[in-house]
């Protein structure tokens, strides 16, 4: 669980507490925000991982190899593939 997680579970158990009906919801609304924004967090955070990936161990050449054309074998799933393919060689 990271610490956004615990801190919008935090935050939430705080909203029930609040002296107004307003401000409870508008701390239930930035446990929300944070939680989406940890989930954002972690999807660029693999992004991050698959780029980095592909800077270490695929070549020019390696990428044609694999058939992956810059301009329409870039997606996220084309580089996965890679990745397993890799992987499952070593």
């Amino acid at each position: 669980m990271s610490i956004a997680q615990r801190y919008a579970g935090f935050l939430t158990r705080e909203s029930h507490c609040a002296k107004t009906p307003v401000k409870g919801e508008a701390i239930r609304q930035a446990a929300n925000k944070l939680l989406a924004l940890d989930k954002e967090n972690a999807r660029l955070r693999a992004d991050s991982d698959r780029l980095e990936w592909l800077l270490r161990n695929v070549s020019g050449e390696e990428f044609r190899r694999l058939g992956i054309v810059y301009s329409a074998g870039c997606q996220r799933t084309d580089i996965d593939g890679a990745m397993c393919e890799q992987d499952a060689s070593l």
